[in-house]
């Protein structure tokens, strides 16, 4: 019996979660915010001026890169839901409440560390891949 040894590179990997840009101070026009259960998203109705603005949020992470007003806001007037769609809903609200509640938004100060670690990890991978 002849015996095989293969040797595998292990799989590439998120080192962390993408968060795209939010829009700020939505709560100055803030009108609404509803679970739609066709896109599975939540969006944020608002108004800019005369014109009406929405923020479509398709994971609830996204959140906290609100800011300390618009999460209060958001934490104040509660998503609104059709009762089939409590669960992934209240994904959503539960988000805000824990950002609320800890202190979590675009800008607290834990961001900041977050991005300086970040950079670090970058930092020793490169020089990590200059060696071999």
């Amino acid at each position: 019996m002849r015996e095989t040894i293969l040797n595998v590179k292990p799989p590439r990997t998120l080192t962390t979660i993408p968060m795209p840009e939010m829009e700020q101070d939505f709560y100055k026009g803030f009108i609404d915010w509803v679970y739609s259960c066709l896109t599975t998203e939540a969006v944020i109705t608002y108004r800019a001026g005369s014109e009406l603005r929405y923020i479509h949020i398709y994971d609830p992470m996204w959140l906290v890169n609100c800011s300390a007003k618009d999460i209060e806001c958001l934490f104040i007037h509660k998503i609104r839901y059709q009762a089939k769609d409590i669960d992934q809903a209240q994904q959503f609200q539960r988000v805000v409440s824990l950002c609320f509640q800890r202190g979590i938004n675009s800008e607290s100060k834990w961001k900041s560390s977050w991005w300086e670690l970040n950079e670090k990890m970058k930092e020793k991978a490169k020089r990590d891949r200059g060696r071999s």
